[in-house]
Parts: structure tokens; C-alpha cells; sequence
């Protein structure tokens, strides 16, 4: 993640802005008395919202264990949650 200061990220915006874009790297800016905040391209920030959405379904969650189950993986292990998650996060890339 790239951190920057919010008064140089205002002296550099269209830098920041295509770093950004271009290499999907998130960017924290710091220093403001109001708090820092994250920027990421849209596109990421939709592929999270899509993310978080799938997490929070149980049935979806329980249907993504229940395959793991039917198509366990070489060494026989029951999955587990975090598991899944890897899983759910490995797909969005």
C-alpha cells in the first residue's frame, strides 16, 4: 500500500491518481485533523463491495463449503472457513 501525506497528495493528485489506476495499489492518506482515508479504483472498490456481498450470504458460504466437502483436496482435509475466504478472494484476481 502506498502512504502519503494529505498535503502531498494534493500537490501530486494526477500522480497519485494514475499510480493508482494503473498498478490497483491502494493509496492511504494520512495527516488530516478529520482522519486518514484509503483511495482505490472504482473497479476494486466494486470487485470488494462483490466480495464482502458473497461473505456475508450464508448460503452461498455454506454451498461454497459443501463443495469443498464433495471435492476435498488431496490431503483429505475437512475445509475451513478461512479456506473458503482464501478461496472467494483467490477468484476475484
Amino acid at each position: 500500500m502506498i502512504t502519503t501525506r494529505i498535503s502531498d497528495y494534493r500537490s501530486n493528485l494526477s500522480s497519485f491518481h494514475t499510480r493508482v489506476l494503473q498498478d490497483h495499489e491502494p493509496l492511504l492518506v494520512t495527516g488530516s485533523s478529520r482522519g486518514d482515508l484509503v483511495v482505490i479504483p472504482a473497479e476494486d472498490f466494486e470487485r470488494l463491495q462483490e466480495s464482502i456481498n458473497v461473505l456475508k450470504d450464508r448460503a452461498t458460504m455454506n454451498s461454497l463449503l459443501l463443495s469443498r466437502t464433495e471435492f476435498p483436496a488431496e490431503d483429505s482435509h475437512m475445509a475451513e472457513m478461512k479456506d473458503v475466504f482464501n478461496d472467494v478472494m483467490d477468484a476475484e484476481n
